[in-house]
C-alpha cells in the first residue's frame, strides 16, 4: 500500500492498494492526492525505488515539491507513517479478515477509502487531540491550493532524452516518436501518456516486438529433398554458383606410398657429397 498523511494534522492525503510497489503504482496514489488535496511544500519519502525514480524527481520539480528522503536504516524518522500502518493493520485488515468477500482490487481501494471517511479521520487521534480532518480543515488556503491541470498533467508524463536516429525517430519505452530536428544532431526530449497502473513493467515478449515498429523477417526457404546432400562451404548448394574448387594438396609420404613419386636412395656411407668431405 502507498499512503501520503500529512505531518501536522495526520490526515490522509492519498492511499492505493497494489500489486506491485513500482513507480507507476506510487504515482495512481500520488496523483489523487496532489489533486484533491493540494501541493505540499516539501515531500519526506523513503528509500524505495519507487521514491528515488528519475520521474518523481522531475515530477516533483514541475510542481515545486521539494523532495527529502528519510536516513536509510533509521526508522525513526518515519514513525508517523508507520504508525498509521499498524492502525491500518490492527483495525481495517482485521474487519476485511481473509478477504475472500472482496471481489477484486478496485472494490479493496474502494472499501479502504470508505473506512479513512468514516473511521480514521472522524476519530481523535492520540498524539494532536483531534480528528485529523478537523486538523486539516483549520489549513490555510495556500496549503489547500489545487495545482492547474494542465500542470499536474506535464509532471505526470513520462520524459527522457533520446537522440533522434537517421530517419529521426526517437525510441522511447519501446514506441518510436518523431524527432524536432535533424536527425543524429539534436538530442530530443519525448514525452507520453500520463503514468497509468496497468500490467507490470518487464522484459519484452518475443510477440511484443510488433509494438516497436515493422519486422523484416526472412522468407523460409523453399522445402528440399531430404535425400539430397546438404550444401558445405565447398559444395554448391540452391542458388549458389559453383566455385572453382581448388586441388586438395597431399603430403610426400602419402604420395611416396602410393607409388606417384620415387623413393629416394640412400647413400652408402663413406660416399662424396655435393660441397662436402667424406664421412668417417
Amino acid at each position: 500500500m502507498f499512503a501520503f498523511i500529512d505531518d501536522h494534522s495526520r490526515a490522509v492525503m492519498g492511499a492505493r492498494w497494489a500489486y506491485h510497489d513500482d513507480v507507476v503504482r506510487m504515482a495512481a496514489a500520488f496523483r489523487p492526492a496532489l489533486q484533491r488535496r493540494g501541493v505540499p511544500r516539501a515531500a519526506y519519502l523513503d528509500n524505495g525505488s519507487a521514491f528515488v525514480d528519475a520521474w518523481l524527481l522531475r515530477g516533483c520539480g514541475v510542481l515545486g515539491i521539494k523532495l527529502i528522503h528519510s536516513r536509510p536504516g533509521k526508522p525513526e524518522g518515519r514513525g508517523k507513517i508507520e504508525r498509521f500502518f499498524r492502525t491500518v493493520r490492527e483495525q481495517f485488515l482485521v474487519e476485511v479478515g481473509d478477504g475472500a468477500e472482496i471481489a477484486d482490487l478496485a472494490e479493496m481501494n474502494r472499501l479502504f477509502q470508505a473506512w479513512l471517511e468514516t473511521v480514521y479521520h472522524q476519530a481523535v487521534h492520540s498524539e494532536t487531540g483531534e480528528p485529523p480532518i478537523a486538523r486539516w480543515a483549520r489549513a490555510t488556503p495556500a496549503e489547500r491550493a489545487v495545482p492547474d491541470p494542465g500542470t499536474l498533467r506535464e509532471a505526470f508524463l513520462w520524459s527522457e532524452r533520446r537522440r533522434a536516429d537517421r530517419t529521426a525517430i526517437v525510441s522511447l519505452h519501446r514506441e518510436h516518436l518523431p524527432g524536432r530536428r535533424v536527425a543524429g544532431r539534436a538530442v530530443c526530449r519525448a514525452c507520453l501518456r500520463p503514468v497509468r497502473p496497468g500490467p507490470r513493467r518487464g522484459p519484452p515478449r518475443r510477440e511484443a516486438r510488433r509494438d516497436r515498429g515493422p519486422v523484416h523477417r526472412q522468407q523460409a526457404p523453399p522445402p528440399q529433398d531430404p535425400r539430397r546432400r546438404r550444401a558445405g562451404p565447398g559444395r554448391a548448394g540452391p542458388g549458389r554458383d559453383r566455385l572453382p574448387r581448388r586441388p586438395r594438396r597431399r603430403s610426400r609420404r602419402r604420395a611416396e606410398g602410393a607409388g606417384q613419386l620415387p623413393v629416394p636412395r640412400r647413400r652408402p656411407a663413406g660416399t662424396a657429397r655435393a660441397g662436402g668431405g667424406t664421412r668417417s
